[in-house]
C-alpha cells in the first residue's frame, strides 16, 4: 500500500527510510524463501528420475519394456456459429477468451466457424 501524500511530513526522513529498508529486507527474505524451495523441488525431481532409471533399468534386465506411447490425435477442431467480439468458452480446457481467435490460447484447440 503506498504512503500517504503527507507522510513526509510527519516523520523524520531517518524513520522514512528505515520502513522503507524493512519492507525491502522483508522482500528480499521472501524471495530467499522461495529460492529455497525451489531448489528442494528441483532436487526432489532429480531423485525422482533417477529412480525411474534405475526401475526401468531393473525392468529391462528381466526383459520387461515399457508399453509405447501412444501417439496423440491430432485435436478436432470446436465449431462456433461465427466470429464474434464476445466472450466464449474453449471446450477442451474452459479457458475464456475472445471469439474471434483461430485457436484456443490455452491448449490450441483449433477453433473453426460456420459462418466461414
Amino acid at each position: 500500500m503506498p504512503l500517504p501524500w503527507y507522510y513526509h511530513l510527519l516523520t523524520p526522513d531517518w524513520m522514512q527510510h528505515r520502513d522503507l529498508a524493512d519492507v525491502l529486507e522483508r522482500q528480499q527474505s521472501d524471495a530467499n524463501s522461495l529460492e529455497r524451495r525451489v531448489e528442494l523441488l528441483e532436487r526432489q525431481l532429480q531423485d525422482q528420475q533417477r529412480h525411474i532409471q534405475g526401475l526401468e533399468a531393473l525392468l529391462a534386465a528381466h526383459g520387461i519394456t515399457p508399453p509405447p506411447v501412444p501417439e496423440e490425435e491430432p485435436p478436432q477442431a470446436a465449431v462456433f456459429p461465427a466470429r464474434t467480439r464476445e466472450t466464449i468458452t474453449c471446450p477442451r480446457c474452459g479457458a475464456r477468451q475472445r471469439g474471434d481467435r483461430d485457436s484456443c490460447y490455452v491448449c490450441s484447440l483449433p477453433f473453426q466457424y460456420e459462418s466461414e
